[in-house]
C-alpha cells in the first residue's frame, strides 16, 4: 500500500505559493467543489450529502450527469440528479471526475494563439486511456490513473498563453537535438509544468494520490523500479506519459515505453494499443488526432538516459 501523503511530502513538501510560476494566476475553485472534496474524504458520507454539495453548481452537476448518462456506462434509467449520479458512479469516481472537470475549466487559457488545443485534448484522452489499461494490468486504481493522465499537462495551455512561443518553438525543435520538455523548462524557466501543477493542486487541497501521479508523470523508470509504486496508478500514468503528444515532450518516449513494456509481467502492449484505438475512435476524436497507435515505426531500442526525481524505496 502506497503512503501517498508521505510520498507527496517527499516530492513537493507542503504548499508553497512561491513555487508556482509568477505569471500564473491561480483561480479560486467554487465553494461547492471545495465542500465536496472535504466531505468525500469522510468514510461515512452518503450520496445524498454529496449531491447537496454539488447541485448548487450547475456546471459540476452537468459534468456528473454527462458521464453517468454516457453510452459507455450503459445504465438503463438515466440519472437526473447529482445524488443519483454519485450513487451510480460511486464517491471515488465522482470525486475524480469533478476534479478533472474543474481543472480543465479553471486552467483553460484565455486564447490559444498557435497552440493546438484540439490536438492537446486528444493526446490527453489517448494517454488517459493507456494509463487506465496499464492500471488494470497492474490491478490497481484505474479511475485514479485515468484522472491523473488527464491532468498531467493541465497547466501547459495556460503557460502557453502566458509564455507566447515557448511551447510551439519547443515542439518544432529538431528531434536530433531536442531535450525532454521538463529538462528544457528547468533550464530555461527554473521550474517544470509537472511540479507547478502539483503545487497548484496541493493549494486546492486535491487528494495526495492524484497530486503524486501528476508530480511523477515524467519519471517512468523511478516508478517502475520503486518497491511500492511499481504497480500503482502513478506508474501507469508515467508509462502513458511516454506516448507521443503534439509537443513531443519525450523525444525517445515510445521506444522507452516499448522497452519498459517488455519487462512488466503480463503486459502485452499490442493488445493494450488495439483496445485503446477502439476506445479512442468510439470517443469521436477527429481523424488524424490518434498519435500512438498510428505510429508503428518505433521499435524497442536503447532508451535515452534520463534524469529522474528521486523517490526513496
Amino acid at each position: 500500500m502506497v503512503n501517498w501523503c508521505r510520498l507527496r511530502r517527499q516530492l513537493i513538501g507542503d504548499f508553497d505559493p512561491g513555487k508556482i510560476p509568477p505569471r500564473i494566476e491561480v483561480p479560486v475553485l467554487p465553494r461547492a467543489l471545495n465542500d465536496f472534496i472535504q466531505r468525500a474524504e469522510q468514510p461515512d458520507v452518503t450520496a445524498l450529502e454529496l449531491g447537496k454539495c454539488i447541485e448548487s453548481d450547475v456546471g459540476l452537476t452537468c459534468e456528473l450527469l454527462r458521464l453517468v448518462n454516457s453510452s459507455a456506462l450503459g445504465i438503463r434509467d438515466k440519472a437526473s440528479t447529482a445524488q443519483r449520479a454519485i450513487s451510480v458512479l460511486g464517491v471515488h469516481r465522482s470525486k475524480l471526475t469533478l476534479l478533472t472537470a474543474a481543472v480543465q475549466k479553471y486552467l483553460k487559457p484565455r486564447e490559444f494563439r498557435d497552440f493546438d488545443y484540439d490536438g492537446f485534448c486528444a493526446a490527453n484522452l489517448e494517454r488517459a486511456l493507456f494509463a487506465q489499461h496499464f492500471a488494470k494490468a497492474f490491478r490497481t486504481d484505474a479511475d485514479l490513473a485515468f484522472a491523473g493522465a488527464m491532468l498531467v499537462d493541465c497547466l501547459i495551455p495556460k503557460l502557453d498563453d502566458e509564455l507566447p512561443g515557448f511551447y510551439p518553438v519547443f515542439a518544432e525543435t529538431s528531434p536530433q537535438t531536442k531535450p525532454r520538455l521538463i529538462d528544457h523548462e528547468e533550464r530555461a524557466l527554473g521550474w517544470t509544468h509537472a511540479m507547478a501543477a502539483a503545487q497548484i493542486m496541493l493549494g486546492w487541497k486535491f487528494p495526495d494520490d492524484l497530486i503524486c501521479c501528476v508530480a511523477l508523470h515524467h519519471c517512468p523508470e523511478n516508478t517502475i523500479q520503486h518497491a511500492e509504486l511499481k504497480t500503482s496508478a502513478a506508474a501507469a500514468v508515467a508509462l502513458a506519459a511516454l506516448a507521443p503528444d503534439p509537443l513531443v515532450q519525450e523525444p525517445h518516449g515510445l521506444p522507452t515505453l516499448l522497452n519498459l513494456g517488455l519487462i512488466i509481467p503480463g503486459m502485452n502492449f499490442e493488445i493494450v494499443a488495439a483496445a485503446v484505438a477502439q476506445e479512442f475512435i468510439a470517443a469521436g476524436v477527429p481523424k488524424g488526432k490518434h498519435l500512438l497507435v498510428a505510429d508503428r515505426s518505433a521499435q524497442p531500442g536503447p532508451a535515452r538516459e534520463r534524469r529522474e526525481v528521486a523517490v526513496s524505496t
